[in-house]
């Protein structure tokens, strides 16, 4: 506490001593006053901070709206490629889409083609049955020819014939004829 009553004090005195100072400066006259008049000078000063400031704003301005406008000519630039691209792309779609199109019909077709050509080898293969079997008929039928015609058969006129030097009635030729391999039907009367 002593201290602060010291400042205290101290602070009293001192003001006092700058009230005797001060009078004795406002009793001079005005052409004794050696010291400049201050308030012209903060004005100028004032003045001048205000206009660099200005300026600094002024030049942040500019250099925003530079930015900026370079900016702004990004994105116009962007979004004119983007629509260039854009319109590319659906060019591509649109063509991708055409010939997937076309695939699908050429699929289309050769998957009935593969079809119909399945049916005919199927049709050929029950056709190549068919032969087959008759092929093992006629080779049957061949054979027993063969046989046969060795045992005294002729063909004559596409029917085989037995001659007999045997002396028999009808009845009799064709049971004879019938056991050595002759088919019923196969005689001409």
């Amino acid at each position: 506490m002593e201290q602060s009553e010291e400042i205290y004090a101290n602070v009293d005195r001192k003001s006092c001593g700058q009230d005797t100072v001060n009078r004795s400066i406002d009793k001079q006259p005005e052409s004794q006053n050696t010291e400049p008049d201050s308030s012209g000078k903060r004005s100028s000063r004032v003045a001048a901070v205000c206009l660099g400031l200005l300026c600094v704003l002024l030049a942040g301005i500019i250099g925003l709206y530079v930015h900026y406008d370079g900016v702004s000519k990004s994105f116009l630039a962007y979004k004119t490629n983007s629509s260039a691209e854009r319109d590319q792309l659906l060019t591509s779609y649109n063509n991708l889409t055409n010939e997937r199109d076309q695939l699908l019909t050429s699929y289309n077709t050769l998957t009935n083609e593969r079809d119909q050509l399945q049916t005919s080898y199927n049709t050929l293969t029950n056709e190549r049955d068919q032969l087959q079997t008759e092929l093992e008929i006629l080779n049957r039928g061949l054979t027993n020819l063969k046989q046969t015609s060795s045992e005294g058969w002729q063909m004559f006129d596409s029917s085989w014939y037995f001659l007999s030097t045997k002396t028999n009635t009808w009845k009799e030729s064709r049971e004879d004829c019938l056991e050595r391999g002759a088919r019923p039907g196969d005689h001409k009367q």
